[in-house]
């Protein structure tokens, strides 16, 4: 039996050894222990805690009872100072192996959070960085749109400076065309004066002419 314990208790210990130093074979251990917690790994293992603490019990009952009997004598014989010493060694064993497999329990369930957390953190970390490429794309967004607003107010002035400047025009077609229309007017009425003046000279040299030939005959 305590070979078997001894056994065990070595085994634990380069367990936790492999646990604590992170080693090649380290995620294989925690995914061994992982898989030792699914299923029917946990009934397992208080089956097996439920023995020990059995065989704990009994040999704490044996020294109990090799206590009283040497308290009855008040002598140990030899052969309960080596029954007495086997169940000491059995009883510092089993001890020591809860206490190992608690502490494996404890560092794997720790491990386990730690994993946890930073594959959380990691999540935030890249949700940060999202956030920050948004509000990056957000702040170009932003400035895009200033810079539309921008050319919005540019073309609007544009706008109403070209308005003013074809109003302007217009205004000057439009004056253009009075002044055309004064001048037709002008022109028509010269016309007609120029034509006046045509038939009264007409009529002044056929007054002259007759006047000529009167004077001759």
């Amino acid at each position: 039996m305590i070979q078997l314990i001894l056994a065990l208790l070595t085994a634990e210990l380069g367990l936790l050894l492999f646990i604590i130093i992170k080693c090649p074979l380290w995620k294989h251990v925690i995914l061994a222990l992982d898989q030792i917690k699914r299923g029917r790994g946990p009934l397992v293992i208080k089956t097996f805690v439920a023995t020990i603490s059995v065989v704990l019990a009994s040999n704490l009952h044996s020294m109990h009872k090799i206590q009283e009997r040497s308290l009855e004598t008040r002598l140990l014989n030899p052969t309960d100072q080596v029954l007495f010493t086997k169940h000491l060694l059995e009883v510092s064993f089993i001890g020591y192996t809860l206490f190992l497999w608690l502490i494996i329990d404890c560092v794997h369930h720790y491990i386990n959070e730690i994993r946890g957390l930073k594959k959380s953190m990691k999540d935030e970390i890249k949700l940060k960085r999202i956030l920050e490429d948004e509000r990056l794309m957000e702040g170009k967004k932003d400035s895009e749109i200033r810079e539309l607003n921008i050319r919005i107010v540019q073309l609007e002035l544009d706008i109403d400076m070209k308005d003013f400047q074809v109003k302007s025009v217009k205004a000057s077609a439009v004056a253009l065309g009075k002044q055309m229309e004064g001048f037709l007017l002008e022109y028509d009425r010269l016309l007609d004066e120029n034509q006046i003046l045509r038939n009264e000279l007409k009529l002044m040299d056929r007054r002259f002419s007759h006047c000529h030939s009167k004077k001759f005959s």
